[in-house]
């Protein structure tokens, strides 16, 4: 209480000690030199990641992160669609085998978000990789129009051998 009731008394003698330029100038080159970077460039496109960073920061925004978890997630579960085996990674996408994706991306806020917590999970068995014209059909219609042909298919080779 008293130090408080010195500086109400003598703002002036309190702001000089705190305001001081050359204190603060020399607070700053201490910490600046002291500060080491653990990562120098990108993980993803290997950039190199601006002064003004945080210490810990792996990459240079938000859409290397991203790429960089897909990559983790497409090598886990096979960098495929599970239905039509559609191989171009532009083309993939991960789903929810449960049908709750807008769900979980609603709870979690984005899609960083899931894909770490697909990670942090081990990669279960409740997602797979769909290419987005499986996923949205999936989604959109209940069903896959791949599925239906695979069916054919086995239907037809079963008549022709049998």
């Amino acid at each position: 209480m008293a130090t408080k009731q010195w500086r109400q008394d003598n703002p002036e003698r309190f702001r000089s000690h705190w305001d001081n330029e050359e204190r603060r100038a020399y607070k700053r080159q201490t910490y600046q030199s002291k500060r080491t970077y653990v990562h120098e460039h990108c993980a993803t496109c290997d950039e190199q990641l601006p002064a003004g960073r945080s210490i810990n920061r792996r990459f240079c925004d938000r859409s290397c992160k991203q790429g960089y978890l897909r990559k983790v997630i497409l090598d886990a579960y096979g960098r495929f669609c599970a239905c039509c085996g559609e191989d171009h990674i532009e083309f993939l996408t991960l789903d929810h085998v449960d049908g709750s994706g807008a769900f979980e991306r609603r709870e979690l806020g984005n899609q960083c978000k899931v894909f770490r917590r697909v990670i942090e999970r081990g990669f279960p068995s409740s997602y797979r990789i769909l290419c987005f014209n499986c996923n949205f059909s999936l989604g959109r219609n209940g069903y896959c129009p791949h599925e239906n042909e695979q069916e054919e298919e086995v239907c037809a080779t079963e008549v022709a051998n049998g």
